[in-house]
This record gives structure tokens, sequence and C-alpha cells, in this order.
């Protein structure tokens, strides 16, 4: 409830301090005397409006401050303008509050409690006689605190839109991942196939050992063509070199039917050591993030021990230093009681022998 109210240079008043008493309160004067800038003042205060300078007293000078201060039952908001200057001043709070654009900060909206419906001017709407019933309604809503109702339902339907696009997104990915999965039924099948091209490439690299045996062989025999001529044995081998050239030919095109196998197979077992290690990593995920988790506490606790170790070698070393002190204190002392001896002064009382 608002108990006092003091205007400064805002429109007609000067310096206006107003008491209010509990209940009713009639505020009377001539016309143009300053009542209605009673409510623009309070209005000022509560609702940061209406915004620029034009209610400025006249009379006040171009460094004068405007000020509004509303007291209420439970504290006080002061409402100051001038140059450099936008800003409230609350009870309980030391430093000024900036008043920005036509915001109002919520520690004064704290203190007063008060919004649009609690200040209305003469030339206003009735309150809630010349609304629609949707404003009526939810007007009442926002008294009885029933709006909470329609948030609560907004933020219901935005989180069940969430979810549905969620799981039509998780439904996308299990087809998909189905549909590939699809993709390795066959591997069962295509086993005997890969054991079957594995002896035919352990086959076919004996083969090629042969081929290159033969190709030494060749060259071997290239290597004399310079001096066929002066070897009569040449005409002996002749038609053995036509027949390996032969072999050569039939060599070379298994070499490349084999090597068009060799990749097949290649391809082959690295889609079913992919499949094996899809299958391997389902079996060990909840192992693996157990694993992962129970790493990160001895991460944690090795961090502690080594602070813990580091501070014991600092406690031993510590007492090193002092145990090096001690014994340097030790042998000074000895040294001083043999100066005393020496000097004919005894150790214990010091005084002379």
């Amino acid at each position: 409830m608002i108990e006092a109210l003091e205007i400064i240079n805002y429109q007609p008043h000067e310096n206006s301090i107003l008491n209010f008493h509990k209940g009713v309160n009639v505020i009377k004067g001539t016309s143009h005397g300053g009542k209605t800038s009673i409510w623009r003042a309070i209005r000022w205060v509560l609702q940061n409006r209406p915004l620029g300078e034009g209610f400025k007293s006249w009379f006040a000078n171009k460094d004068d401050y405007v000020v509004a201060g509303v007291e209420f039952d439970n504290g006080y908001v002061y409402r100051r303008k001038g140059p450099g200057e936008n800003v409230y001043q609350i009870s309980g709070i030391d430093d000024d509050l900036a008043a920005v654009r036509s915001d109002v900060p919520d520690e004064v909206k704290e203190i007063t409690q008060m919004n649009d419906i609690n200040v209305q001017g003469q030339d206003d709407k009735y309150f809630l006689l010349q609304e629609s019933a949707g404003k009526v309604a939810k007007a009442l809503n926002s008294v009885a605190g029933l709006e909470i109702i329609d948030e609560t339902q907004i933020s219901a339907k935005s989180l069940i839109k969430t979810t549905e696009n969620e799981l039509a997104y998780v439904k996308k990915e299990r087809d998909r991942k189905a549909e590939q999965l699809l993709g390795y039924k066959y591997l069962d099948e295509v086993e005997p196939i890969v054991i079957r091209i594995k002896d035919t490439f352990i086959e076919f690299n004996d083969k090629r050992a042969y081929a290159a045996d033969l190709q030494d062989l060749i060259v071997n025999i290239t290597s004399t063509k310079a001096i066929r001529d002066e070897i009569k044995e040449w005409l002996k081998v002749k038609e053995r070199y036509t027949k390996l050239k032969e072999g050569l030919t039939i060599a070379n095109d298994l070499y490349k039917e084999y090597s068009d196998l060799e990749e097949l197979v290649s391809n082959i077992y690295s889609l079913n050591k992919t499949r094996k290690e899809m299958k391997e990593w389902l079996k060990v995920k909840d192992s693996y993030n157990k694993i992962v988790n129970r790493m990160a506490f001895y991460k944690e606790k090795k961090e502690y021990f080594r602070q813990l170790n580091d501070t014991i070698d600092s406690i031993k070393q510590t007492v090193s230093v002092k145990n090096s002190l001690n014994k340097q204190v030790l042998k000074l002392r000895k040294q001083y009681d043999e100066k005393l001896k020496r000097a004919g002064v005894c150790p214990l009382c010091k005084r002379p022998w």
C-alpha cells in the first residue's frame, strides 16, 4: 500500500509531499492544478513511462533533476532523472539501479507489487468492463495465478513435440542400422566360398613362385641371346624355351586372375572384420563405459596420491633440513663448550674455574 508520495520538478509540482491514509483518499483542486500529474508521477515510478523529458517542469533549470518518490508499507522507491542520469533508488540497496528504456528493474517490482492493472487514468477504459471476454479471463487468471496452467500446457506441448521429433529420429536411425545389418546376412553363406578362395590363393602363390622361377630362367636364357650363334646347344633348348614362354603367358594370366581374387578376398575379410568388431563392441559397450568411469575415478585418486606424495616429500625434505641444522647446532655448541673450557670457564654455569 502507498503511504506517501514526493514529487520534485514534475510538471506543475516544484516540491510536493503527500501523505496518504489507509482506505480511500480523495485529491481535489482547481483545473490544471496538478491532480493528474500526481497519478502520472506514480505511473512514472511504477511503469517507467512516459519516456523522454516532456514531463519536466517549465520552471526547472537545465541541470535540475526530476524526482518522484513513493513510500510503501514495505519500503520506498525513488525515481530520479537528470543530466547524464536515469536511475531508481530503493530501500535495502545502496547502489542505484539503471532505468533502461521502458523496463522496470525486478528489485523495484518486488517492492511495489503493482503493474498496469493497479494504475488507471481518467481517460482509460473502465477496468474489465469494456474488455473482451478473452482479455477479462486472462486478467482474472493473472490475478488468481492461473496463468501457470497455460504456461504449463505450452511447455508440455513443446516437450511433447521435442520428444516426438527425437523419437522419429531414433526410429529412423534404427531402420537405417537394420538396413545396414541386412548387408551382412550373407556372410555365413560366403564363408565356404572364402575358404575355397583362400585355398585357391595358396595354390596361386605356389604357381606364382613357380612362375617367378620360370621368369628367372627366362632371364638367364635371354641373357644368352647375344652368344646364341656361338652356342650350339641353343637349338636343343629352343623348343623348351617356346614351351616356357607359353607357360609364362599362362602364368601371367593366372597372376592377373588371382590378383582379382586377392582383392575380393581382402574386401570380404574387411567386411567380416567390421561385422565382428560391431558384435564385439555391442558385447563390451557397458563394460567399456564402466571402465571409463573407473579410470576417471582412479585418475582423480592418482592425482590425490601424487599431491600427497609431494607433501610427504616436502615433509621429508624439511625433516632432513631440520636434522642437518640440529647437527650443526650440536657441533657449534660443542665448539662453544670447548672454547669455554680453554678459556677456563665452566660450560654449565658459565663461571671461571
